[in-house]
């Protein structure tokens, strides 16, 4: 006889459901949410209820993605809200077309200063520390304002082979936990009277600028230094798009210069003299352009993960 397959969810995705002949007991077989967005094919065996895991299976937590499974395997003793949570944010950035515009992602709101400086990405351009930053466990690293001694090296830069951040289309983000005002960036890039890759989240007038490859811009009232900031650059003459929790917020006008020389810094910049910041910085990446949707996409998928680990 065959049985019937009560479903409740499978997150999200179809569930292929096979029955079994029980001959002895009728029983349906009833799936509970496995949260790992995977397929799941069930089969009554004698008739037994079947129960399926919450708990990701190692390394790749259920995931869909050759992406996931190969960082994961690039950490050591992550636990599985951890795992969990990495693999639904490597998995949907996949899924959004978002992951193959990246160089760099550094997630430092983790389980320990370990993991946060491995680069999600790729083993090439890991977090450096210099100083160092002091690191809280689910909240990143902290700098110290106006200190240019203490930040976080990239080592990304102007001459990485084939990076997908070029002249004329890139993009950098950060996520400031804390709302900081200061006249130093969160991240960023700088090459004086040449070239600035930059993003200020709460300048002391106020305002956020953004900048990519270019020089001046114009600022855009911020109350609250707080959020996901992006800065994104799609051609040579059409200027930076400034993006804050998803949103657009500021546009400006203006052909792109070259890369900057000096690499690109989290928490300060490269450049020469007192530059750092006293932001708590949760994230950064590097890569190509990210139009609108995908810049909300991209917040959308990291406030996923930051609410999992507990970042307000």
């Amino acid at each position: 006889m065959a049985l019937p397959v009560v479903t409740v969810a499978a997150g999200g995705l179809p569930v292929i459901d096979v029955t079994a002949t029980a001959p002895r007991l009728g029983l349906p077989v009833t799936e509970a949410s496995n949260g790992r967005g995977t397929a799941v094919t069930k089969v009554a065996v004698n008739g037994l209820p079947v129960t399926f895991s919450t708990v990701p299976d190692w390394p790749g937590g259920g995931s869909t993605s050759a992406e996931a499974t190969a960082f994961l395997a690039r950490t050591s003793g992550l636990d599985a809200p951890h795992t969990s949570a990495y693999t639904a944010l490597i998995d949907g950035l996949v899924a959004d077309g978002i992951w193959a515009k990246l160089d760099v992602l550094h997630v430092y709101a983790t389980q320990n200063s370990t993991t946060a400086q491995l680069n999600l990405v790729s083993s090439s351009f890991p977090a450096t520390l210099n100083g160092p930053p002091s690191f809280a466990v689910n909240r990143g690293y902290t700098g110290v304002d106006g200190s240019g001694s203490v930040y976080i090296a990239t080592g990304f830069g102007a001459n990485v082979g084939t990076p997908k951040f070029t002249q004329h289309s890139g993009h950098i983000s950060a996520w400031s936990v804390t709302d900081v005002t200061s006249s130093h960036v969160i991240m960023g890039s700088i090459t004086p009277s040449i070239s600035e890759t930059v993003i200020y989240p709460k300048f002391t007038d106020g305002n956020s600028y953004y900048r990519i490859n270019g020089a001046g811009a114009s600022g855009v009232a911020n109350a609250n230094g707080a959020g996901h900031y992006v800065a994104a650059r799609s051609s040579s003459g059409t200027g930076v798009q400034g993006y804050k929790n998803g949103s657009s917020v500021a546009s400006t006008s203006g052909a792109s210069s070259p890369i900057s020389t000096f690499g690109f810094d989290v928490l300060g910049t490269a450049t020469v003299g007192a530059s750092g910041s006293a932001f708590q910085v949760a994230m950064a990446s590097i890569g190509s352009n990210l139009t609108a949707g995908e810049v909300t996409a991209f917040y959308n998928r990291l406030r996923t993960y930051m609410t999992a680990v507990g970042v307000p």
